[in-house]
């Protein structure tokens, strides 16, 4: 039993580190994938999956209760401190014009908003198929929604939900189950299915990308409001149909980089701050067309990935967190003594 958890350990750290280094990359041939028909296709294969899965795998290692006072210390907390931080980035070395908008958030951080979230809401929920309906329903309607696309992240927390919530819910037994070899060769028959159908696709129709988003409505997608829940319901099946066969297809046992996997907080929150240096200080990252700029871009993601994956960077972010654990600790030393006071 005990190998069989390390299994399955080891399954998630290399589920992660695919999907990190696969958000890098995504985010890095942003400004280029117009001009060149690899990163074209490349970009739709990453962005019909990646966010599913990830929001997917932080809710199965989200199952216990979190109390609200947690929440805040772990998540809100870092959001509040990263903001400032990227504000700072932004204005005084990017001269980008911004504002310290708390409730609009900047680049990745709309993340650890949404994870607050679903942890939030998910320890609250019976698991039963009503429930997840409710959460489709609600992200379909969300499209309708005139909200700003990144206020607070809510069409993204809502739209995504479902991936948290089928996470959260999954079990050992459902991981046991489609790691089964039978279901194993099913699993990637799925994902060459599922993704060729979404290649052939972008082939003979002209859509945007965005609308894997999870931001914006039907109206900035251009789309009548019949044709955008259908896309969305699209969206939803083949994001899980990929989900859960890369559970199946991927390995469970330790690999070289399965330590990346521990480490994606880190290159998750920093290679921000590198991309956006690169597409607002140079040029080295638009209309990348030739073969041999395709490859530099893609290894220099790699190379990327695997620095922010060292220890110093995960040493780095950790310390923040110790710094807001002991801000913490003093605001409410300072509470209790003005409440003994008065």
């Amino acid at each position: 039993m005990l190998q069989k958890t390390d299994q399955r350990d080891y399954l998630f750290d290399n589920y992660k580190t695919l999907l990190i280094f696969l958000i890098v990359i995504g985010h890095f041939i942003e400004q280029c994938y117009d001009s060149n028909v690899f990163f074209a296709y490349l970009k739709l294969g990453i962005y019909v999956f990646h966010v599913p899965a990830f929001v997917f795998v932080s809710g199965y290692f989200s199952k216990k209760d979190y109390p609200v006072n947690d929440l805040i210390g772990k998540l809100l907390v870092p959001y509040l401190i990263y903001e400032v931080i990227y504000y700072f980035f932004y204005t005084y070395v990017l001269h980008v014009e911004t504002g310290l908008y708390i409730l609009y958030p900047k680049f990745s951080l709309w993340y650890l908003l949404c994870l607050f979230g679903w942890r939030l809401a998910a320890s609250r929920m019976n698991k039963n198929i009503i429930i997840f309906s409710i959460t489709i329903i609600a992200g379909l309607l969300i499209g309708l929604s005139q909200i700003k696309d990144n206020f607070l992240s809510l069409p993204r927390m809502i739209v995504f939900f479902p991936f948290f919530l089928a996470g959260n819910w999954l079990t050992k037994e459902n991981v046991e189950l489609l790691r089964r070899k039978k279901i194993r060769i099913f699993c990637i028959a799925a994902l060459t299915v599922t993704f060729g159908i979404v290649f052939l696709t972008a082939c003979f129709t002209e859509f945007s990308p965005k609308i894997f988003y999870g931001r914006y409505n039907y109206i900035y997608l251009e789309q009548e409001v019949w044709v955008g829940m259908l896309c969305r319901l699209v969206c939803y099946l083949a994001g899980f149909i990929i989900t859960l066969s890369f559970i199946g297809a991927l390995s469970a046992r330790q690999q070289k980089w399965s330590y990346i996997g521990r480490r994606t907080m880190a290159i998750y929150i920093l290679h921000g701050f590198v991309y956006n240096f690169f597409k607002e200080k140079t040029s080295l990252i638009d209309h990348v067309a030739t073969p041999a700029g395709t490859i530099l871009l893609l290894a220099s993601c790699i190379i990327l990935t695997l620095i922010l994956s060292l220890p110093v960077f995960t040493r780095l972010t950790s310390f923040i967190s110790v710094i807001y654990a002991k801000l913490i600790t003093q605001i409410s030393t300072i509470i209790s003594k003005v409440r003994k006071k008065s």
